[in-house]
């Protein structure tokens, strides 16, 4: 015991740098814990963050996927009605070169028969 009391100066020296180095040894554990939850929260913010938005914009797009089908299908009948259309007036248009070219030969038919008739006319 003697030894102890005359040399607690030098224990004290010796054992209070391990006991610190323990301590602080624990409580940086205890912090690198505590930054890793922090991180790890700050993750699931993050995360939770992106998803609503992610999810946000797959509604919008979504929605606007519909309206455009809806378009789409608009526009794919009212083509279907201009082709429609489309076939009547070529139909038309033939059926009207057709006479145009029945009436331009009846017309020449008619202008020589005119001259032929002028012909005798003049020669009477």
């Amino acid at each position: 015991m003697k030894t102890i009391i005359d040399n607690w100066q030098w224990i004290i020296g010796v054992v209070a740098p391990v006991l610190t180095f323990f301590t602080g040894y624990k409580f940086r554990k205890a912090d690198l814990k505590k930054s890793e939850a922090d991180a790890l929260s700050n993750v699931q913010s993050v995360y939770d963050t992106l998803t609503s938005q992610i999810k946000e914009d797959v509604n919008h797009l979504r929605s606007d996927l519909k309206e455009v089908k809806i378009e789409n299908r608009d526009q794919r009948k009212s083509l279907m009605l201009l082709q429609e259309d489309n076939r009547k007036l070529h139909r038309e248009i033939s059926k009207l070169m057709s006479e145009n070219s029945q009436l331009k030969e009846e017309l020449a038919n008619l202008r020589n028969e005119n001259e032929k008739l002028r012909e005798r006319l003049k020669n009477q």
